[in-house]
């Protein structure tokens, strides 16, 4: 049976371990065996003895990647909010080249890739262990976003004014964080891919509206007429 409480307990415990990645190395150790099932001891022999290779400065600020040498882990933690549809490239591109020696842990030789993902909201969250830089690099590029606004928080309508709970956070942290790495050029681009995909259940005057409200909340389009 559908139970809003556990929607928002559930939500509350990702929260919290967010929470846990951003402080202590004791919480982010706590956070990683609870998220991955997997000890600290076991990650080290895993990923083995520290490595040189380093992530690229230029990656996307919505793809969040954080060095786990401070607790003795020779690896990153990646984390990045993409649409359910697009798990399974995804998941393709993670497995492609490399062999699952068990359930969601990809080898590359000495390369290790441990996945997990959850749903939160209208989309998934795909969270990574791994030492391959040249797969994180490869993510980065590939044409995966967060829900669009009209998904994730259809309900709101395109004007949605001042925002607070759920809306602020996903707003403020998942979709701003993307639409806002952007060039302008690449975010018409990503407009007029999703209007094909939006065009058959929305009519153009709210399309329009959504896409004036997308540009509005951006500081480089919001005091110029859209193109």
């Amino acid at each position: 049976m559908f139970s809003l409480q556990r929607m928002i307990d559930d939500m509350g415990r990702k929260r919290q371990e967010r929470r846990f990645l951003s402080r202590s190395a004791g919480k982010l150790k706590e956070a990683i065996e609870h998220v991955y099932g997997v000890s600290v001891a076991e990650l080290k022999e895993i990923f083995g003895p520290a490595y040189t290779a380093t992530v690229p400065e230029d990656l996307p600020a919505y793809i969040e990647v954080r060095n786990l040498g401070e607790i003795g882990i020779s690896a990153y933690l990646v984390r990045q909010t993409i649409e359910v549809g697009q798990v399974p490239p995804c998941i393709k591109m993670i497995r492609e080249g490399r062999e699952e020696t068990s359930w969601q842990h990809y080898e590359n030789g000495n390369l290790h890739t441990l996945v997990k993902h959850d749903q939160e909201l209208s989309g998934i969250n795909m969270r990574l262990l791994t030492n391959d830089v040249a797969l994180i690099r490869q993510l980065a590029k590939a044409d995966f976003n967060p829900p669009c606004p009209w998904v994730a928080f259809y309900e709101l309508g395109p004007f949605i004014g001042s925002l607070q709970g759920n809306a602020e956070y996903w707003y403020h942290y998942v979709w701003g964080r993307y639409w806002e790495s952007l060039s302008l050029s690449e975010q018409a681009a990503f407009l007029e891919k999703k209007r094909g995909e939006t065009v058959t259940y929305m009519v153009d005057q709210e399309w329009q509206d959504w896409v004036n409200e997308l540009r509005f909340r951006d500081p480089r389009t919001r005091n110029s007429n859209p193109d």
